[in-house]
């Protein structure tokens, strides 16, 4: 990190990496601009009044070889995994109303999934793309390479790092698998940044990386929260490409309606309106709590076959620290809004099935 750069009052540093920065944010996070690559599902959602789940966040089990400081289901039972065969029910449930993709993570880390292998076996003989992320110790030991170069994306946490000297990274030199990385900044970082940052260059000699997204604690609040994001900003404009920031933050959304697109089967066997919805926990208690569960898995499909009338959950009450507010907003856009929002066409995005 060696240039002379002024950041300015919003974190802002310049026009053309800003272009970048927002590209790489709706590429390869959820950001909710995929949406309305999905003319159909606008239609269902708009017309039809019926949830369409496009892709569906399974996290099968809350076993874990780390113990990050920033974990956001630090209270998790890490005994707990889901029934194969509940697993299976589900998306072939799911598949039945529109299913398009799978992402799988934790929970704990995915590759400690017993049955690792054979999920991604079903979801590619479903014809689902599937994403995973995972924090790479055991990804050479659990998965099958042939079935990792068959993953849509592939996102692992650099995190792993402040914990272990090293990780093993596949040999994917020959697959189209997108593989990008995530780092958060956290206690740890400044006395492991230069590990990671070699780490990093040695994985791109051997491999194409797509991304380094890197982002705060979100756990943390208010000034404390921006001012990393500034930060990150700065740091991912000086570090240059592949290295982006994204930007959550906190804000409580009138309405919640991100689960009817894109739900999550948590280790519990309970379906949820989000992935992040741990952030809204006490600090003694970092889990996934019922209160916001939307039914139980077995429960699935006649959930998303009921007409939509209002928000899925009590948001003012539940949700003050969202950070799914943007997506939310546009889906109460194309629910109530007065003008359809214009669909774009699907070539614009990588991973369109990834909302």
């Amino acid at each position: 990190m060696n240039k002379d750069t002024t950041i300015l009052p919003q974190g802002r540093v310049g026009s053309s990496f800003e272009q970048y920065n927002e590209l790489q944010e709706r590429q390869f996070t959820s950001t909710g601009d995929k949406i309305l690559a999905h003319p159909e599902v606008i239609h269902r959602l708009r017309y039809e009044r019926r949830s369409f789940p496009i892709v569906l966040h399974i996290m099968p089990t809350e076993r874990c070889n780390l113990k990050c400081v920033f974990c956001s289901v630090a209270h998790r039972d890490v005994r707990t995994d889901l029934p194969f065969s509940l697993i299976i029910n589900v998306i072939e449930k799911m598949k039945e109303r529109g299913l398009k993709a799978l992402i799988i993570s934790g929970g704990g880390d995915p590759t400690l999934y017993p049955r690792i292998n054979e999920l991604l076996c079903f979801a590619y003989e479903q014809g689902l793309e599937v994403g995973m992320i995972t924090n790479g110790l055991s990804l050479n030991e659990k998965v099958d390479l042939d079935l990792i170069s068959r993953l849509t994306w592939l996102r692992i946490s650099l995190n792993t790092l402040d914990y272990k000297m090293d990780f093993d990274m596949a040999d994917l030199s020959k697959s189209k698998v997108a593989v990008g990385f995530s780092y958060v900044w956290n206690e740890r970082s400044s006395s492991h940044w230069t590990r990671v940052y070699k780490k990093v260059e040695e994985i791109q000699r051997a491999v194409p990386v797509a991304y380094v997204r890197l982002l705060p604690d979100c756990n943390l609040q208010g000034e404390k929260l921006e001012n990393e994001h500034r930060f990150l900003h700065k740091m991912a404009y000086e570090l240059g490409p592949p290295y982006f920031h994204q930007y959550k933050t906190h804000k409580t959304p009138e309405e919640c309606h991100l689960g009817r697109i894109h739900p999550v089967l948590y280790t519990d066997q309970m379906i949820y309106p989000c992935d992040s919805l741990v952030l809204n926990s006490p600090k003694t208690n970092k889990k996934f709590h019922r209160e916001y569960a939307l039914c139980h898995a077995e429960d699935v499909g006649e959930f998303f076959d009921r007409s939509i009338e209002g928000s899925l959950i009590e948001t003012k009450r539940l949700c003050p620290c969202c950070v799914f507010y943007r997506q939310n907003r546009l889906l109460m856009e194309i629910l109530y809004g007065e003008h359809v929002p214009e669909p774009l066409e699907k070539g614009q995005f990588q991973h369109v099935n990834f909302v």
